[in-house]
């Protein structure tokens, strides 16, 4: 029974290990150069979109829940260095 749990023990402790490299794209240490919360916030707005209500980060882009132009939710993938929206698709 010890020998069935040092071996889960160090397989928890392995993918623990690995947990930060994975998402290491998504630390603040990686982030020099991208536009603010504000500055995104911002650009939105001037592209039409409102009730900006979500904004995380996720595979190296900003990923925002807003509302388009036609009142419609939407989640935008947007190049955290440009501002651009990169995609949109509907959320509802």
């Amino acid at each position: 029974m010890k020998k069935l749990a040092l071996v889960s023990l160090a397989a928890f402790a392995a993918i623990g290990a690995a947990a930060p490299v994975l998402a290491d794209d998504d630390r603040p240490h990686n982030r020099e150069g991208w536009l603010s919360i504000e500055q995104i916030s911002a650009r939105l707005g001037g592209l039409g979109y409102t009730a900006i209500r979500e904004i995380d980060v996720d595979d190296g882009l900003y990923e925002i829940e807003a509302r388009n132009a036609e009142g419609r939710s939407v989640e935008l993938k947007v190049h955290p260095k440009t501002g651009e929206v990169l995609h949109s698709e509907r959320d509802d």
